[in-house]
């Protein structure tokens, strides 16, 4: 049996709301050489930048919430105005490498220096040093942890090896928390494949919407029952259009009548954990 968390103001349990800000970036996910200024990518990007981005803070903020926004250095560059908005907005941004690197296959010298860049981009647009961190495509090294706590992140949201945050311990009796996901509450997958060339291969139709919600109540079911916390994962490039948002606004409803969610961005989960460090 799962031992339920005392979460603050005596909340069943926790949510988390983030935002990929990949913009053009998204579709080196899937081909690594892809030009994020290619037309077709970059339409698709400025559309969710300009359309999509502002109807998913509305229905987040129409909920009680606000969303931690991951933001790739080289977005941070050439689309200063959205990472602008999501300040203006009141909500969290944190750095997600420079342009989509995979670091799972870089040295830790070169781990360093994209980390480094993105986050010295996102601080430079934000006027705040981020505190949060997310690997693109999911994939670290051991070394990864240590370089984040180096360079001065307080936690990551990058594994999905458990169902609530965790403490990870690093050299020297340092410590960075942990905000795990389920790829099960990632739009992404759903929804990117109706572009051309279709990404990722093999996929054939968009799935649907109703199907995806249900997904995401039966998530949240489980969570609601556990009391451990649910990190929902968006890109505006896919939720941020007019048919999602229902999605969206339906999902928060049903968490909002549920009753009991501590909704959170990743610095006050890290303040939860970690009040001291």
């Amino acid at each position: 049996m799962i031992e339920k968390i005392k979460w603050p103001d005596n909340a069943n349990n926790a949510v988390m709301i983030t935002l990929n800000l990949d913009a053009g970036l998204f579709a080196r996910s899937y081909y690594p050489d892809a030009d994020p200024e290619d037309a077709d990518y970059a339409t698709v990007a400025k559309y969710g930048l300009q359309n999509g981005l502002p109807r998913i803070l509305d229905a987040v903020e129409a909920a009680g919430a606000k969303v931690t926004a991951f933001v790739p250095g080289w977005v941070a560059e050439h689309h200063p105005e959205a990472v602008r908005l999501l300040v203006e907005r009141g909500h969290e941004v944190g750095c997600r490498g420079y342009a989509q690197e995979n670091l799972g296959l870089l040295s830790d010298e070169a781990q360093e220096k994209a980390i480094k860049k993105g986050m010295e981009a996102v601080w430079a647009v934000t006027g705040k040093k981020p505190a949060g961190f997310r690997a693109p495509h999911g994939e670290v090294t051991h070394s990864t942890f240590e370089i984040l706590k180096k360079l001065g992140f307080d936690y990551s949201s990058t594994l999905n090896d458990d169902d609530v945050p965790y403490c990870i311990d690093l050299p020297g009796g340092l410590k960075l928390l942990e905000i795990p996901f389920l790829w099960a509450l990632y739009d992404l997958p759903y929804f990117i494949f109706h572009f051309f060339p279709p990404i990722p291969l093999g996929q054939g139709r968009i799935s649907s919407f109703d199907k995806v919600l249900t997904n995401w109540k039966w998530e949240y079911d489980g969570v609601h029952r556990d009391g451990t916390c649910y990190v929902l994962q968006l890109d505006p490039t896919t939720a941020g259009d007019p048919g999602r948002i229902f999605m969206l606004d339906e999902l928060f409803k049903y968490i909002n009548q549920k009753g009991g969610a501590w909704y959170a961005t990743g610095s006050q989960m890290h303040e939860f954990y970690m009040p001291n460090r």
